[in-house]
């Protein structure tokens, strides 16, 4: 139990980190840029609206990190056992490639499942639809 936990954790981190550079990198980038002048007036926002949306979204992206944690919580498990099937059947083998052989073979059937499975069987197109949860989601 405690393997999972610590997985999850770590997962939800690197989520929550890689989520909020996705989302606030053309905001950081665009801070440099020229100011185009006075927002119109149905463009502005007041300041109740604006304090919303700065406490209001990074609990969203947060959220985010959390689904996507639950969905990929199954992949670390597939790699886990992967390392054990590798490490037991092959004990002489060098650690490091036998984490390569791991990696390698949880990519590979995690790709099958976001690039042949998803969209043929279920219908769901993966990466559209992830880069529309990050930024649309909730």
């Amino acid at each position: 139990m405690k393997w999972l936990q610590a997985s999850a954790v770590t997962t939800f981190i690197l989520f929550a980190i890689i989520i909020f550079i996705i989302y606030y990198a053309p905001v950081i980038s665009s801070l440099g840029q020229e100011t185009v002048g006075i927002i119109p007036a149905a463009m502005n926002e007041d300041l109740l609206t604006q304090v919303l949306i700065f406490i209001l979204v990074p609990v969203r992206l947060l959220f985010v990190a959390a689904v996507l944690t639950i969905i990929i919580l199954p992949l670390e498990l597939i790699g886990s056992f992967i390392h054990d099937a590798l490490k037991e059947k092959f004990p002489n083998l060098n650690k490091y490639l036998i984490i390569f052989a791991t990696v390698f073979a949880t990519t590979v059937i995690g790709a099958l499942l976001a690039i042949w499975l998803l969209p043929k069987v279920l219908g769901l197109d993966v990466i559209t639809g992830a880069l529309y949860f990050i930024y649309f989601g909730t």
